[in-house]
């Protein structure tokens, strides 16, 4: 019920994408690019009014950035015919698929309890042979056909800017899959109900009531070989969740074998760290203008924390669950040549929210997942 209401609710959502796509754009412009040409765009842009103002200067925004891809961390291969395809190889997934690397780790009340110590000392713990590979297989798949649609419409040269550098990115999001129909909604609650992750979030909030939200559930598409513009660098979710939902845990899963081998995996800072870590200032030097204003210093990190930093190994069907404060990045080596797609399935408890606050505030945006 709740995901049909929210797939009701989506429809309207679905109208405003392409708007908030464009006013994140021009938030990068007005915060960097704009101060350096001497440009200012109106404030409703950034603050979220509506109406054809702000779409009239978005558009003109994104005529300007035209000519100035390279500061949105655009790449000219995004695209074009030198752009590996997803198809090609197909992940096979075992029903049973063999952990070498670790014991028997189904859920039991003992083993959550457990992993809700871990989480609460230092932030963060492995999940092992968590997730049906069946559902992540959907996933997967739904991912590839939203992504080869947007090279597509890149290609052929109908995609505004902001596409263009989400495609380079490799970033998507939950919502955006099912305003596609390209997955239902229901396959959230399928997934995490009955799973580890679940009885890990009921032992670590002491709730059975949780919820998601679509546009807060993403995906990203790592492609070494051919860009390094999906490589998030240290940050904080934080930073840029509603506020809200104050306390959220996140599970990021690997869909495709390798993740922290060959392929690009994820690192975590072992402690729970403190909310709003102080970020890096560039000054006007940019090292990627589409993550500069979420950025934490490493060295920074070793200073508060020391040098206690994880980067587990995955397979599929494992993964990594962390909080909302944890400083985590994108772990790339030389060596992780291989491409892959992961998955961030993020919930919150009902018993978290801000006093003043309802469920039925979000508007039907949410999906009940249990």
């Amino acid at each position: 019920m709740n995901a049909l209401r929210w797939s009701r609710a989506s429809t309207e959502t679905a109208r405003d994408m392409q708007f908030i796509e464009r006013a994140f754009v021009a938030t990068i412009w007005q915060a960097i690019v704009s101060p350096l040409a001497g440009l200012r765009l109106s404030s409703r842009i950034s603050n979220g009014g509506g109406g054809a103002h702000s779409e009239s200067n978005c558009a003109q925004m994104e005529s300007r950035c035209r000519s100035i891809d390279f500061t949105l961390g655009l790449d000219s291969a995004c695209g074009k015919s030198g752009w590996p395809s997803l198809k090609a190889p197909p992940i096979v997934i075992a029903a049973n698929h063999a952990m070498p690397h670790t014991s028997d780790t189904s859920a039991t009340p003992t083993r959550s309890v457990s992993e809700a110590q871990e989480l609460s000392q230092v932030g963060s713990t492995v999940l092992r042979n968590a997730w049906d590979p069946n559902h992540l297989a959907i996933l997967r798949t739904a991912i590839v056909a939203y992504d080869d649609r947007r090279r597509e419409r890149v290609t052929k040269g109908d995609a505004a800017p902001s596409e263009r550098m989400y495609t380079t990115h490799g970033v998507g999001t939950f919502a955006g899959l099912v305003h596609g129909r390209l997955v239902e909604p229901g396959l959230l609650p399928q997934m995490f109900q009955g799973s580890p992750f679940q009885a890990l979030c009921e032992a670590y909030f002491n709730c059975d009531e949780f919820y998601a939200s679509p546009n807060r559930l993403g995906f990203r598409i790592h492609y070494t070989s051919v860009s390094d513009r999906s490589f998030i660098p240290y940050h904080q979710d934080s930073y840029t969740q509603d506020v809200r939902t104050p306390r959220v845990l996140n599970c990021w899963m690997p869909l495709d074998p390798g993740a922290g081998i060959d392929a690009p995996g994820l690192e975590v800072v072992r402690n729970t760290c403190r909310p709003d870590f102080p970020r890096k200032d560039f000054g006007l030097r940019s090292e990627n203008a589409a993550y500069d204003f979420i950025t934490i210093d490493r060295d920074r990190i070793i200073e508060d924390y020391g040098d206690n930093f994880m980067a587990p190994e995955f397979e599929v069907g494992d993964g990594l669950v962390f909080t909302e404060n944890v400083i985590h990045r994108t772990y790339v080596t030389p060596e992780m040549t291989k491409p892959r797609i992961n998955f961030e399935f993020r919930v919150f408890p009902a018993n978290s929210l801000p006093p003043g606050v309802t469920i039925a505030d979000f508007g039907g945006s949410l999906i009940r997942v249990a």
